[in-house]
């Protein structure tokens, strides 16, 4: 058990967070999401509201978007869902939300993308800002503070 002045130290960072939150209007922690072309193109054109994926996230929230290879972030939008998987059925009844072509559904079954993230009130960056993207990083990115005040002045 410990006496409260060392449980206050202890749990200073906690509220240091908080209230540079309050203080600054900027998020402590956001994540970016790299995905390729032409899937990227068309989340932010508001023609593609499902990234899908070869399996499930609990993320949700508010993410940045990452056009692959540049590391930069492009966008941002709300993850609100990751539904179970597809099957053939379903992926083809869908398409209007993921965007893959009858051509490529055997790509999509072979790769085992068939998870749909949900994306909603998808905005396009005007600046795209650095992602601070380390080697390795495939999937996602931790952005640094810099990278969330940036975004958070464009949106």
């Amino acid at each position: 058990m410990c006496k409260p002045p060392v449980c206050l130290v202890n749990l200073s960072p906690l509220f240091r967070a908080k209230n540079e939150q309050t203080r600054t209007g900027v998020q402590p922690k956001m994540k970016a999401l790299i995905i390729r072309e032409p899937w990227i193109g068309r989340i932010l054109a508001g023609v593609k509201t499902w990234e899908m994926r070869t399996r499930a996230t609990s993320i949700r929230g508010r993410i940045g978007l990452i056009r692959q290879g540049t590391g930069m972030v492009v966008g941002v939008a709300n993850l609100v869902d990751s539904l179970p998987p597809l099957d053939t059925k379903a992926l083809a009844a869908s398409r209007d939300r993921h965007g893959i072509t009858p051509e490529r559904d055997s790509e999509a079954i072979k790769g085992r993308w068939l998870h749909p993230w949900v994306l909603r009130d998808v905005r396009a960056l005007l600046r795209p800002v650095p992602a601070g993207q380390k080697p390795g990083q495939v999937i996602w990115v931790a952005l640094p503070h810099t990278a969330i005040a940036a975004i958070n002045g464009q949106v």
